[in-house]
């Protein structure tokens, strides 16, 4: 078990942070069936699964065809299934599942990571409430201030790490999980993404076979593939994706194969569920679809809109944790996987009602906590 490196004494606020009982995301689910699946605490809805042979596309949007400048050969943009659930999908389009997303059991992933990212998002947003309440400077909030990084220090072992302890910088972050909050079930029309609906498409490229703009592979394999991709509502002209995933309605996300591998990252309610309940986490058991998911909605025009750059978006909670001591807080900032590890760290600190840090013991911490 990870040991408890701050004292209760030095912990002045530890909320039970929990989120809703979920159905198991690596049960099989055979096409042609339906399953249940609680989209919040007292609400449910129902998930319908058609086999393949019954699913259909359509576009909409009128996303309009592309034509080749050199073949001039007309190329139709990528439709969307129809009647494949669940309703957030099919009647408000919170948003859109691909025509890649023929597999029942890939869309289950996808949508119980889309539930279940958001009250992980909430509970940090009333956590960082809880953490600038307590400032001992209020007046100062917005500046660097060493009384309150200090009491951060004391406090919150999850910000001390992802952000540095940077005080003046809380409302920042708050900011940016608020966004999510007000985007993910907005009307269509969102801002950024005119002339309207679909807001947003779920690309499933679990085999990796959605191309780049060359002809290659856009998921790459091995070690350095990545876990999923966003790219923003685009002209037909811009290039970074095939022709026909560049939409000029919608944002997309492309979950890529380690995104599917339950090895690599299990559903957050599988993390929960695989331990005793006073069990203590550490950072290395907690990586998630969830926070994947989160990861990708921040870089969304109509929440955060964070491109940290090109080679820069860093991945993991120990490389975030250095970039957070190490680079100039604006952009640092920008990255999402600093608000995603701050998630979960978070979350795992105080669940249940425990105290910890889930720092892994051995691995020497970035910033100090003194």
């Amino acid at each position: 078990m990870a040991p408890k490196l701050l004292t209760l004494a030095l912990i002045s606020s530890c909320a039970a942070f929990t989120i809703p009982t979920s159905y198991n995301a690596t049960k099989t689910v055979q096409p042609g069936s339906t399953t249940q699946a609680p989209a919040h605490e007292h609400e449910w809805v129902t998930v319908h699964i058609r086999a393949d042979s019954a699913q259909n596309v359509h576009n909409p949007d009128s996303e309009p065809t592309y034509t080749d400048q050199v073949s001039g050969e007309a190329i139709q943009k990528s439709q969307i299934l129809k009647g494949v659930g669940p309703p957030e999908a099919e009647e408000h389009r919170y948003f859109d599942w691909d025509e890649t997303c023929t597999d029942a059991n890939d869309r289950q992933m996808i949508f119980q990571a889309w539930q279940n990212f958001q009250p992980l998002v909430d509970t940090t947003t009333q956590r960082l409430t809880t953490l600038a309440a307590g400032y001992p400077e209020p007046g100062k909030a917005e500046k660097t201030n060493a009384k309150n990084e200090k009491y951060i220090k004391q406090t919150d072992p999850a910000f001390t790490q992802m952000f540095n302890a940077r005080s003046g910088f809380l409302s920042n972050v708050k900011q940016a999980f608020e966004s999510i909050t007000a985007g993910i079930k907005s009307i269509p029309n969102r801002p950024g993404n005119d002339p309207g609906p679909p807001a947003l498409r779920f690309v499933c490229d679990k085999h990796a076979q959605v191309k780049d703009q060359d002809g290659g592979t856009l998921c790459t394999s091995g070690a350095q593939a990545p876990e999923a991709q966003t790219f923003l509502a685009q002209s037909a002209t811009d290039k970074n994706i095939e022709i026909k995933h560049r939409l000029s309605t919608a944002s997309t996300i492309v979950f890529c194969p380690p995104f599917f591998d339950d090895t690599y990252a299990p559903t957050l309610n599988s993390i929960l569920g695989s331990k005793p309940a006073d069990y203590a986490f550490t950072l290395p058991e907690v990586n998630c679809k969830d926070r994947i998911m989160l990861h990708e909605y921040l870089h969304l025009k109509w929440t955060s809109d964070l491109f940290p750059g090109e080679g820069y978006d860093d991945i993991g909670w120990e490389k975030i944790a250095i970039s957070a001591k190490k680079l100039r807080i604006d952009d640092h900032l920008k990255k999402p996987d600093a608000y995603a590890w701050y998630a979960l760290y978070s979350f795992f600190n105080n669940y249940n009602g425990q105290c910890n840090d889930i720092w892994p013991k051995g691995v020497k911490r970035p910033t100090s906590r003194t």
